[in-house]
């Protein structure tokens, strides 16, 4: 009798606890990354910013919260310092595959940084961490060289084209001062020959009726003195 009420109970607690086992309201299977990289840059300017950008994968099973949050926290190795925190939130599927961009500042010491990544997987609205996952990486920081060959370029170019302005302008300035008093005198020579020329035909034409005036004046007297002398010789 008391072996069958034994058996009864171990029984039921069996049931029972295979019942509270494969139960939905309280399975929580963890989730897991099935895929898991983060995209740096090798070599970094000191005191310059740059992007890590991390792909992730999550794979879950079960039932879980109506949302799901994938986080990536981007930390200094070193002191465990927190740089950057970015959140991705999905509606929970099975697998979940999403690109997160933290950003950081490389330190104004040059050498190796050391960084880590932190990737959580978290349930919504309860807050329960399902998956985790991290990974270290390190970037090289170099002194920063701050880009100024273009703009010196850009500077001798405009020097130079002001040089060659000034020198053009020099140039046409000086060919105009040559050039005027030539010009200046060949308009006086130009202008004084007709000058001289006319005063010279003037005083011909002059002394030629003046030597006519003379001949006809000679020519009258001698008229009249023939005049007077037959006049004479008549009376």
């Amino acid at each position: 009798m008391r072996s069958k009420q034994l058996f009864s109970i171990l029984l039921a607690i069996t049931i029972l606890a295979a019942l509270v086992g494969f139960s939905p309201a309280y399975s929580q299977t963890p989730c897991h990354f099935s895929f898991f990289r983060p995209d740096h840059p090798d070599v970094t300017p000191a005191g310059q910013p740059f992007q890590v950008r991390t792909t992730v994968t999550a794979v879950c099973d079960g039932a879980f919260d109506p949302s799901t949050d994938i986080r990536v926290d981007l930390m200094d190795a070193h002191n465990q310092s927190l740089i950057s925190r970015s959140v991705y939130t999905s509606l929970t599927q099975p697998i979940i595959t999403t690109t997160l961009v933290n950003t950081a500042t490389a330190p104004l010491d040059t050498g190796t940084w050391v960084l880590q990544v932190n990737a959580y997987v978290i349930g919504r609205p309860s807050g329960n961490s399902l998956a985790s996952n991290q990974l270290l990486f390190s970037v090289n920081v170099v002194p920063y060289t701050p880009t100024t060959a273009s703009t010196s370029v850009s500077l001798a170019t405009s020097t130079s084209s002001m040089s060659l302005a000034t020198t053009s302008v020099t140039s046409t300035s000086s060919q105009q001062v040559v050039v005027l008093p030539t010009q200046t005198s060949t308009t006086t020579s130009t202008e004084n020959t007709p000058q001289n020329t006319t005063t010279s035909t003037y005083y011909r034409v002059a002394a030629f009726i003046a030597l006519i005036a003379i001949v006809i004046g000679i020519v009258l007297v001698k008229r009249k003195k023939r005049e007077v002398k037959d006049k004479t010789r008549v009376y």
